[in-house]
């Protein structure tokens, strides 16, 4: 093993770091070092300025009518909100109204296949783009597996009756 010579600092490099150390432990204690600086505590004047920075902004009527000419000025709209959740709805038609003017009926509150209530969808043709019925989401979900494919559907049909698996 070598001996390493260990290196002290000399007196003037220690009294030099406990300085460092003094200052910063005045520092965070909120004493002002020699620099004047204060710590994590403010001064008066400091803690008022916050306190005013932190109040609740309300703008009044007259601010909130200023704005409005502004945003109109500068061509700024407001939010898009659809349908009839949007302010400026003078009427017309909702997304669920148009599918039902589409599909000839009303939505039923159960699946025109099983009779479940719950969730109820627009059916459509992915060939045609026509209207089926109104379907759950069970039966929606079982048609988009199978592809629309009723080849599929009734090798299904066979399969739930007699349990044998029927090749194509």
């Amino acid at each position: 093993m070598k001996n390493k010579s260990i290196k002290r600092p000399d007196v003037a490099e220690r009294n030099k770091s406990q300085k460092q150390r003094d200052a910063v432990s005045s520092f965070m204690k909120g004493k002002p070092s020699s620099r004047g600086m204060l710590g994590k505590k403010h001064t008066k004047k400091t803690k008022n300025k916050i306190k005013v920075k932190n109040k609740k902004y309300k703008p009044t009527e007259q601010m909130k009518k200023k704005l409005s000419e502004y945003n109109k000025l500068i061509g700024r709209k407001p939010p898009i909100m659809a349908g009839e959740k949007n302010p400026r709805w003078k009427g017309g038609f909702t997304y669920l109204q148009k599918l039902e003017i589409k599909a000839g009926r009303r939505k039923p509150d159960k699946c025109e296949l099983c009779g479940r209530i719950g969730r109820i969808y627009f059916d459509h043709s992915h060939k045609t783009g026509n209207f089926r019925g109104w379907i759950c989401v069970r039966c929606n979900t079982v048609l988009g597996l199978v592809g629309d494919n009723i080849e599929t559907l009734e090798l299904l049909i066979k399969y739930l009756e007699t349990g044998e698996v029927f090749k194509p």
